[in-house]
């Protein structure tokens, strides 16, 4: 049975209800005509492919071939697509080049059955296309026109979300979740949350303002408590998300998540397509460990992004908010005017050897770097009273999250992760008598020692290793690697590693962080023992 942590989860309260354009095609493999592809009626191997193998995109009446690039970007407020193809006649230029107003959709079909497939439409915002040349057909001076032939398209797009750029002018009383639900219905979106109510009701204005602005300005004056602070997305599936993000990077994990999944479906020397697959218990932990190769969770490449030092020069690492508050009682206005320091919020169970992203280690300057924002003079009557706060601090934390990210590369689309959920990764550095040989792993004292484990042992990366949460995701294709997902993923307490150059004496891994070491090796006991017992279904005995 797949577990899930309740605290964390992200929970849907509205379903969104916006119209899309019925995308279908000509099913080639049967005599049933043309077939909606997110249909789950009929089995054919053609349909039950589409979408899969690469994303199905159509402009106008054209499906898109000779595609070379796509990328559905989930890493902003809203979604948004960008893909190359190349033509090979002139049908694209002639009868279905983007016109104003026009859209292209998109279908991406999940690994398994129990997962709903990606259908979204994008309207078109530009399109490039560098000249097309003509072919010589004798000598210098015999041409052939310049048709469209073998023509190369980029063509970019965000999603459509009708109104969602109109002015609207209306006052909205409740709380920021009553009032966000009441805009998604407006929108016909969806509304996600882990928060069932925040703690800001007041009448909020919407004077002549997009429906886009007006919902950040929402969010970023949103108020629950004085550790809180929130984000908020438009997701793959038309749901408004907002998400308090202190609950999501709260270190206290006491379990990994598991969930029922497709094994190797995307493994191609295991599985050919049209291949049933068995679906197993699969504990949620992202991991480059080798065991784990054929789950859609391994690890393919990754990288670390460092935004550090520019966010820390916009905002500083305190905020010293400052107003005058009308409703002090004194006859003298300088006893009205308040000023307060407001700093990015860390977890509070720190180890030895945790950092936070608070300066340079063993100096204590970054409490100069201070901003002063001053928010006027406050009328607590028009508002909820922690209103200006609310607004450093969102802010101040939101761009704390995205100082260092790791950014990981998996195999295929992994639907049951989503922007916004937290779950451990375990990096590991898996011995190779290669490597332990080559001299470019030496330590720097020229001793001969390798950096580098020895082989056949597995050491864990303490610093890279931790709970991480989803801060956004893209989906792609490209000719080389087919489908695949980077996730973006953050975190704000960073453990270093054990054994380096100024510790006479490594530490043992595991007394960084036991409980998330054991929870590790459950996690692998557990996908062990479950595809040991389903081997023998999927690929023979």
């Amino acid at each position: 049975m797949a577990e899930f942590n309740v605290r964390k989860a992200i929970l849907q309260y509205r379903n969104p209800d916006i119209f899309l354009d019925e995308l279908s095609v000509l099913d080639t493999s049967s005599q049933e005509g043309n077939t909606q592809v997110n249909d789950e009626k009929s089995n054919n191997i053609q349909k039950k492919w589409f979408g899969m193998a690469e994303p199905l995109i159509r402009i106008n009446s054209v499906i898109v071939k000779g595609l070379s690039y796509f990328q559905l970007d989930m890493t902003g407020f809203k979604p948004t697509a960008i893909f190359r193809f190349q033509t090979i006649d002139e049908r694209f230029i002639f009868t279905s080049f983007p016109k104003d107003g026009d859209i292209f959709s998109i279908y991406i079909r999940a690994l398994g059955e129990m997962f709903k497939p990606i259908r979204m439409d994008f309207i078109v915002t530009e399109v490039i296309s560098p000249f097309s040349r003509a072919n010589t057909v004798s000598d210098e001076n015999n041409f052939e026109p310049s048709t469209g032939r073998f023509q190369t398209y980029t063509v970019k797009g965000e999603v459509r979300i009708p109104k969602l750029y109109r002015h609207n002018s209306a006052a909205y009383k409740g709380t920021s979740s009553d009032v966000l639900i009441k805009m998604a219905e407006e929108l016909n979106l969806g509304y996600a949350s882990n928060e069932p109510k925040t703690n800001d009701s007041m009448t909020w204005i919407s004077p002549s303002t997009e429906y886009e602005n007006a919902i950040k300005h929402i969010v970023n004056s949103s108020w629950l408590g004085e550790q809180d602070y929130f984000d908020c997305w438009i997701d793959q599936y038309y749901n408004l998300n907002l998400v308090n993000l202190k609950k999501q990077f709260d270190e206290q994990n006491s379990t990994i998540e598991t969930i029922r999944m497709a094994y190797g479906a995307d493994y191609t020397p295991d599985l050919a397509p049209g291949a049933e697959t068995a679906e197993v218990e699969f504990p949620i932990l992202l991991t480059n460990q080798t065991s784990y190769s054929k789950s859609p969770l391994f690890i393919t490449a990754m990288s670390l992004q460092h935004n550090a030092g520019q966010i820390n020069n916009d905002i500083g690492y305190f905020q010293n908010l400052q107003f005058y508050d009308s409703n002090l009682t004194s006859d003298k206005p300088k006893n009205k005017f308040v000023s307060y320091k407001i700093e990015s919020v860390t977890n509070r169970d720190l180890g030895a050897r945790d950092a936070l992203n608070k300066g340079r280690l063993g100096e204590s300057l970054y409490k100069e770097e201070v901003k002063n924002t001053y928010a006027g003079t406050i009328y607590f009557d028009n508002v909820h009273e922690n209103f200006q706060q609310a607004q450093v601090q969102n802010i101040l934390n939101r761009n704390d999250s995205y100082k260092i990210l790791l950014k990981v590369k998996n195999r295929a689309w992994t639907p049951f992760i989503y922007r916004g959920q937290t779950f451990p990764v375990n990096i590991v550095q898996e011995g190779s008598s290669t490597i332990s040989g080559d001299s470019k792993y030496t330590a720097a004292g020229g001793d001969g020692t390798s950096l580098a484990p020895p082989p056949d042992k597995r050491v864990p990366n303490t610093f890279l290793s931790g709970n991480y949460v989803v801060l956004g995701f893209t989906i792609e294709y490209n000719k080389k690697d087919g489908m695949h997902q980077t996730l973006l993923l953050g975190k704000k307490q960073w453990s270093l590693n054990p054994g380096i150059a100024s510790d006479p004496s490594p530490l043992n891994p595991k007394e960084n962080d036991p409980n998330f070491n054991d929870l590790v090796e459950n996690a692998s006991s557990i996908l062990q023992e479950d595809i040991g017992s389903i081997k023998s279904d999927i690929f023979g005995k």
